[in-house]
């Protein structure tokens, strides 16, 4: 199961906080990034998060999009979740360019 995608195209940082509510599922989540909202590719994976356990990741990867995917490890079994998605954003500030030019006589 995957969260809804994040657009991270202006992110200079993002962070997942997951944490596992579940009393006997272990959850393995994954990272995904994806230039276009279509195509997605592994950035990472195997994370594995014990019952009652929080977890902190960020993508190793810059994309403009990224989700988390999760599923238990326990056939038959189910988890609750609760994942937190923060971002740091910084924007450049245009400088203003003067334009200069010298003035020349004519002779």
């Amino acid at each position: 199961m995957f969260l809804p995608s994040q657009n991270t195209s202006l992110s200079t940082n993002i962070m997942y906080m997951i944490q596992n509510h579940s009393d006997n599922a272990t959850l393995e989540i994954q990272v995904e990034v994806s230039p276009d909202n279509k195509n997605y590719f592994v950035d990472t994976k195997g994370i594995k998060i014990k019952p009652k356990q929080n977890y902190v990741t960020t993508p190793l990867r810059f994309a403009k999009f990224t989700r988390v995917g999760f599923r238990t490890l326990e056939p038959g079994t189910t988890a609750s979740v609760n994942v937190n998605y923060q971002t740091q954003t910084q924007l450049r500030k245009k400088k203003k360019r003067r334009c200069r030019k010298k003035a020349r006589s004519r002779s």
